[in-house]
């Protein structure tokens, strides 16, 4: 089930760094199904004092919540550096 998978993976990230979490919050959107990469998952994450935000356009949901959520940890890499 995607929303299974998805929470699954978003779980993942927030138990690495649970300390940064406010809220999150997922969005997906299909398009024109006649246009390729027509779902759409954004993700939001609320940290003390900052938001992230990841968007993927693929052919899938269940793709472009994997980019998403790579974009997300990514993010969140350089936020605890910086």
């Amino acid at each position: 089930d995607l929303m299974q998978q998805t929470e699954k993976m978003l779980n993942k990230i927030e138990d690495k760094h649970h300390e940064l979490f406010e809220e999150a919050h997922i969005y997906f959107k299909e398009e024109d199904d006649r246009k390729e990469k027509n779902k759409t998952v954004k993700i939001l994450l609320e940290l003390p004092g900052h938001t992230l935000l990841a968007k993927s356009e693929e052919n899938t949901f269940e793709e472009a919540v994997h980019v998403a959520a790579a974009e997300i940890k990514q993010q969140l890499r350089q936020h605890e550096i910086g």
